[in-house]
């Protein structure tokens, strides 16, 4: 997905800066307010989640300490799924675009 010339950039990019750039180039099948609710959910818990996962409590005090429960797993489980399936979406149709135009 990220081959095209100029994305050697977004290869250490963030978790905001990729999908942002995946869903200009593909801005006709991923719905961009779909996409960022997902990003800035997952953008705003992973920190939480990760220590808890490592059950590290020395983290920063401004990082959020948002609930890690079943409920919440599976929120965010479903939420990368959405994500995957949007970007899936964008690249086979940046794939059917590039065998139409050859």
């Amino acid at each position: 997905m990220l081959g095209e010339p100029g994305d050697a950039r977004l290869h250490r990019a963030g978790l905001a800066q990729k999908p942002n750039a995946l869903q200009t180039r593909w801005q006709t099948v991923i719905d961009a307010a779909e996409l960022g609710e997902h990003i800035a959910w997952l953008r705003d818990r992973r920190s939480s989640f990760a220590r808890r996962i490592v059950d590290d409590a020395t983290g920063p005090s401004s990082t959020r300490a948002w609930a890690f429960n079943d409920h919440i797993a599976d929120e965010a489980l479903s939420r990368i799924g959405a994500v995957a399936r949007m970007l899936e979406e964008g690249h086979e149709q940046g794939l059917t675009a590039l065998d139409c135009s050859i």
